[in-house]
């Protein structure tokens, strides 16, 4: 999926509670069977403008974890504004547009994550909510080290 919502389960979570989100602040629960929590979702807002009007998208980003013992979280989803999608290049199997923006989309595993004190894996994985009418990607060709900066020759 390159980044259209379908796979990261921001479509669904959002699609049945959109217009609760205007009355509790931004943030609002999926609710399920038996009245069970499903997911819990945010959203940020930024002021109107011009700019914004053309530039400005929504990206989705899911946020899911699992205890040691194997059970699954409650997934966190947020909703932000984007003016440009910021793509690494340096990475050896990045060859092409196509290849970094699915190196974006992808899903990745977060080191160090904690739930209630305990170590707990979890995976993090973004979506293209909604477009802009102008998408601005920037290709991130320089790197940063002790020694100073280096271009990224592809």
């Amino acid at each position: 999926d390159g980044g259209g919502g379908g796979g990261s389960g921001c479509v669904a979570a959002t699609s049945s509670t959109t217009e609760e989100t205007e009355d509790d602040g931004g943030e609002w629960q999926e609710v399920g069977k038996a009245s069970k929590v499903l997911s819990t979702t945010r959203t940020v807002t930024a002021a109107s403008s011009p700019i914004r009007a053309i530039f400005s998208g929504q990206l989705c980003t899911r946020l899911v974890s699992q205890d040691t013992d194997g059970r699954s979280g409650k997934p966190s989803i947020t909703i932000e504004p984007f003016q440009c999608l910021n793509l690494d290049i340096k990475a050896s199997d990045v060859h092409s547009l196509d290849d970094a923006l699915g190196a974006f989309f992808k899903s990745e595993a977060l080191e160090g994550f904690t739930v209630k004190g305990q170590q707990a894996h979890a995976s993090r994985q973004s979506a293209l909510l909604e477009l802009p009418a102008v998408l601005v990607l920037h290709l991130k060709r320089f790197t940063f080290d002790r020694n100073g900066p280096h271009k990224v020759s592809k």
